[in-house]
């Protein structure tokens, strides 16, 4: 974990190093950089007693221990030269009071977790030879400062050197002549006798590791806080020692966050930037919600563009979609009747070739399609992605994952055309009703799927009489504006076929150019009294929750709690900018400039109920 003691970097790298080493031989390991906190290491295809003496360069005045099958080892007495197959494997020598290098015997197959505890740290200034330092008595400062902190005497530890980060602190040498720039109290944390110990990283066990790092950080900044409220106590005790001393810093412990994995001052910081993709979710990123599943959550920053997310960035996601053209002409229509790259309509094996039935005008041999509608035109381009982070729960601890948005597409963009674009974390099936048609949607063999669920439609035989879904792409004005997808070519429509029978043309959506005639149900607490059915029918919302993500996210809508208005299945109200019913009423007594259209969220129906006018209700 390169993100902690000081080394600050914005990600945490988890790599693996395969190296050759010499069997019973030493062999030393140095670090270009900082050595990591912590460590894991093991031998590949040797016996039991096989191994070799491991030699790592950490240079800090922190503790180093190792700990095997999660116990913690002893530490040896003294500093072993040369490999020993009579000593246990992680049987293991610290010297951070010399060479600041760490011995441990590696032994077998098991592995090793080493392990750098952090500390306080009192840095002094002073001017002194290694023979005054090492003939001055530290044994009366350190008996007060752990009746100070009331801790184990065992716990300090008093170095030669300034102190701080390893690039600062001086080692010991041989020459008594050596001057000394200062010395350095060492409180070290509570001996830990275990660890979790796991094979692989995932957010459960990073969290439990964590946890474990953070008691040991807070008991620190205990230690810490008590120093420095009686800063004054700490240096006469110090001078009482070395009269010349003083206390230049104390050094304090790294914060943990369990589970995140960059600079903790970033975490929480209430600079409204969502940082992302850095283990745990980040507070800062002021959610709007969307339930995509039982475990996951989109989530976008109010500040989701520019620089209001760190740790994400715009992308630009290729569309090679077939697409079916609305409102040709007759000749055009012909053309495209002969064209030899027409697109077959969706079928199953028990279906004939087409799925629809009542409709004689088609591009297609015999009664298939909808009327209006001529063969597949291919387009080409790109689309681009808002970043956004979404909120991945199904580890039960909920991580920041990068994620973005793309126009008239419900939910995460990762799913859209993921096979296309080769997203490995994107659904690379059909996603159907997701708003535009999905390129992972064409060229489908519908009756080889067992559950219509995975791609986005009601599961089989929902109703009992047998029906099964496919995806049909549904490109006429009524379904693409009803859901606000205006400007696209087509939109995913899951459609039911009963066995052997072809399915009716889908009506208009409700709310659109449907001539059915729209009513409402009177809300407890009173809403809107529509005189026309016209304003009933420009009144309608027919779109989800997951369709009106698109509008959470741009900010023309918005949505909350009814609070004490909480009756029933109506708990959740939203308000819509730009609606068509605010143009029905716009008048006396209407809505007012840039007002919203509110409506109230039936759980049981899964619809919306108009309400009122924002600038009545207040709520936005």
């Amino acid at each position: 974990n390169y993100a902690k003691f000081g080394y600050v970097l914005e990600v945490e790298r988890l790599n693996t190093f395969w190296t050759t080493s010499s069997i019973d031989k030493t062999n030393v390991v140095y670090f270009t950089g900082a050595t990591p906190s912590k460590l894991r290491v093991h031998l590949r295809d040797v016996e039991d007693e096989e191994g070799l003496h491991l030699v790592i360069y950490y240079n800090t005045p922190n503790k180093v221990n190792v700990f095997r099958g999660g116990i913690k080892q002893q530490q040896l007495d003294s500093i072993p030269e040369a490999f020993n197959s009579s000593l246990a494997s992680g049987s293991y020598y610290y010297d951070r009071s010399g060479t600041g290098k760490l011995h441990v015997m590696v032994k077998g197959s098991e592995s090793l977790d080493i392990r750098m505890a952090q500390s306080v740290q009192i840095a002094s200034d002073v001017t002194m030879t290694e023979a005054d330092f090492f003939a001055t008595g530290f044994d009366g400062l350190v008996s007060n400062l752990a009746a100070l902190l009331g801790i184990p005497a065992s716990q300090i530890t008093v170095l030669g050197g300034s102190g701080g980060s390893a690039g600062r602190r001086r080692l010991l040498s041989d020459s008594n002549n050596t001057m000394i720039t200062g010395f350095t109290v060492v409180v070290d944390p509570p001996e830990r006798d275990a660890i979790v110990s796991v094979d692989s990283s995932d957010p459960v066990t990073d969290f439990q590791t964590d946890t474990e790092d953070k008691e040991e950080a807070d008991e620190l900044l205990g230690y810490a806080n008590q120093l420095n409220q009686q800063i004054a106590t700490v240096e006469t005790q110090i001078q009482a020692v070395v009269p010349a001393a003083s206390v230049n810093s104390i050094l304090e412990p790294e914060l943990v966050i369990p589970g995140w994995s960059t600079n903790t001052s970033l975490y929480n910081a209430g600079n409204m930037i969502c940082h992302c993709g850095y283990g745990v979710w980040d507070p800062d990123c002021h959610p709007v919600m969307a339930r995509v599943n039982d475990s996951s959550y989109l989530y976008a920053s109010e500040f989701r563009l520019g620089s209001g997310i760190s740790g994400c960035e715009e992308v630009l996601v290729a569309t090679d979609v077939s697409v079916v053209a609305s409102e040709e002409s007759e000749e055009e229509s012909e053309e495209e009747e002969e064209s030899d790259d027409a697109e077959l309509c969706p079928t199953f094996t028990d279906v004939s070739s087409c799925i629809y039935s009542g409709s004689t005008c088609c591009w297609e041999e015999g009664a298939c399609g909808v009327c209006g509608l001529v063969g597949p035109v291919t387009t080409t381009g790109l689309l681009t992605g808002s970043p956004i982070c979404s909120m991945d729960n199904s580890s039960g601890i909920p991580q920041g994952q990068c994620d973005y948005l793309l126009p008239q597409w419900i939910g995460s963009g990762k799913d859209f055309a993921a096979t296309i674009n080769s997203i490995s974390d994107g659904n690379q099936g059909c996603d159907c009703a997701r708003g535009r048609w999905d390129p992972d949607c064409e060229g489908v063999d519908w009756s080889s799927i067992s559950d219509s669920t995975d791609f986005g439609c009601p599961a089989y035989n929902a109703t009992g009489h047998g029906e099964r879904y496919l995806c049909q792409q549904e490109s006429r004005s009524c379904f693409t504006e009803a859901y606000g997808l205006a400007g696209i070519s087509g939109i995913g429509l899951c459609v039911a076929l009963l066995p052997g029978e072809r399915a009716p043309i889908p009506d208009c959506p409700q709310g659109s150019d449907s001539e059915e005639e729209v009513t409402y149900p009177v809300l407890p607490w009173g809403s809107l009294k529509f005189t026309t059915g016209a304003a009933m029918t420009a009144c309608a919302e027919p779109r989800s929750f997951r369709q009106l993500m698109p509008a959470f996210m741009d900010g023309s809508a918005c949505s909350g709690g009814l609070g004490k208005l909480m009756t029933g299945n109506y708990k959740v109200w939203v308000c819509l900018k730009g609606h068509l019913c605010l143009d029905e009423f716009s008048g006396i007594e209407g809505p007012e400039a840039d007002d919203m259209m509110c409506y109230v969220y039936n759980e049981e129906s899964l619809t919306f109920v108009p309400w009122d006018f924002n600038s009545r209700l207040s709520l936005a």
